[in-house]
């Protein structure tokens, strides 16, 4: 097998392999070896089409808030529970112009399937922590850039590790000298 830009598929020495044992002419076996490049090309095209999809020009692109209004955007960084870490990317949902799962699902190259993001999103549902791929594949899905993967990224390792965050973690008093003796 060979992997071209995270898929993979029969490796062009196989298939030519696979040509020679059929014994077939060498036209037939150039029109075959044609069609496997023309398919390597057509992959490789569909990925770089969807790697693009987040630039500039990508109306799905998100925007950034105006200034003073910049605390519309969830904060994955502030949930400490997997409940909130839930909510937050039902927030960040919201504040991506809601698209469908299916469109998330397609925007991320397919690394999950709508039903996958649905469940993991649905409310009604006991929380679990979603994987890092769903995770990963829902904030490109929404059209985040790499800060917010980066961000997205640092909470559900957090909440994975059981790491408190710095603000939910209590200071113990300090103790005074005199009333230990």
């Amino acid at each position: 097998m060979a992997v071209l830009d995270g898929r993979s598929f029969v490796s062009k020495t196989r298939i030519r392999r696979i040509i020679a044992a059929f014994e077939l002419p060498p036209n037939q076996q150039r029109t075959l070896m044609d069609a496997w490049d023309a398919f390597a090309d057509a992959a490789r095209r569909v990925r770089s089409a969807i790697s693009d999809s987040t630039s500039a020009n990508d109306p799905h692109r998100l925007r950034k808030d105006v200034a003073g209004h910049d605390e519309l955007e969830p904060d994955p960084l502030k949930a400490t529970t997997k409940e909130e870490f839930l909510q937050c990317m039902r927030d960040f949902h919201t504040w991506a112009y809601e698209p469908s799962y299916r469109d998330i699902a397609i925007r991320a190259g397919k690394m999950v399937g709508a039903s996958t993001l649905s469940e993991a999103l649905n409310p009604y549902k006991p929380a679990r922590l979603p994987s890092h791929k769903v995770v990963v594949a829902f904030i490109r899905g929404c059209g985040g850039g790499d800060d917010d993967l980066d961000r997205w990224t640092t909470a559900w390792r957090r909440l994975r590790m059981n790491k408190p965050t710095a603000s939910n973690v209590t200071q113990l008093p300090a103790l005074d000298q005199r009333q230990v003796s």
